[in-house]
């Protein structure tokens, strides 16, 4: 039976967990609390639903529990940082950091991170950028989960992106979207659940859609049919309140 859980609560068990798996205590707290937070902010598909996903790649080694990034490329305002297969999350919030600092100290910049993995919410990185002054874009490849416009078979990663501006009076202005009509985790999570899916969302290996999915059975993403109207919205709604900034407001972020 369901039963309500406080977000502190939440946080220490995901940290404690996290931590039992040998990362070490400061990452793992980060990692809980991106689950928290999108827990919070009304994204189960990227909430706790991923933890065991993430533990069982540490126990499998396909991540690393103690993140060691290395930066390879740097050249001012441009690095290219090797993961080295750590915590999606941990490099992404190193990376965020080290785009900060450079932002700040060039005006620009841009940080690119490879052998890295899955670092759920992108929004939760870019508002950081954004709460610290700086506009940001921040963009991820995916594994394929999608079949081509009648297509049967996966070839198309969601490839999620986001965007973020600080907006004076108005908070943090943010984007965060993948180019599919739905987060791949809400469907597994309306699996777990046993719930049906809304129509468009998804078809099974056959390429029939589905709007229930049983556990074991393979979930075959279709495109975004009716998308653009959504996105659109999106950029609009985030145009007209930049319309209502003082030009003092608008300059002098810098980008990362």
């Amino acid at each position: 039976m369901p039963h309500t859980v406080a977000a502190v609560d939440l946080l220490r068990f995901a940290a404690a967990t996290t931590e039992a798996h040998g990362v070490p205590p400061e990452d793992a707290r980060l990692l809980a609390d991106t689950l928290v937070t999108a827990e919070l902010w009304g994204h189960p598909s990227h909430g706790m639903l991923r933890l065991p996903w993430y533990l069982a790649r540490i126990r499998s080694g396909a991540t690393a529990a103690t993140a060691a990034p290395r930066v390879v490329c740097d050249t001012g305002a441009v690095l290219v940082v090797d993961g080295q297969d750590g915590l999606g999350q941990v490099l992404a919030d190193r990376a965020t950091r080290l785009g900060i600092e450079r932002a700040r100290e060039h005006g620009i910049s841009a940080v690119a991170v490879r052998n890295s993995g899955h670092f759920g919410t992108v929004a939760y990185f870019t508002r950081k950028a954004a709460q610290a002054g700086c506009v940001a874009l921040l963009a991820s490849n995916a594994s394929p989960a999608m079949a081509p416009w009648g297509g049967r078979e996966k070839r198309v990663g969601t490839n999620p992106w986001s965007i973020a501006a600080p907006a004076g009076r108005h908070g943090t202005v943010v984007m965060d979207i993948a180019n599919t009509a739905v987060a791949r985790g809400k469907i597994y999570h309306a699996r777990e659940r046993g719930e049906p899916i809304p129509e468009g969302w998804a078809a099974d290996a056959d390429g029939i859609p589905h709007r229930f999915f049983n556990r074991g059975q393979d979930v075959l993403r279709i495109y975004w049919v009716y998308g653009g109207r959504d996105v659109t919205r999106t950029i609009t709604a985030t145009g007209e309140t930049f319309e209502h900034l003082s030009e003092h407001d608008k300059g002098g972020a810098p980008a990362v």
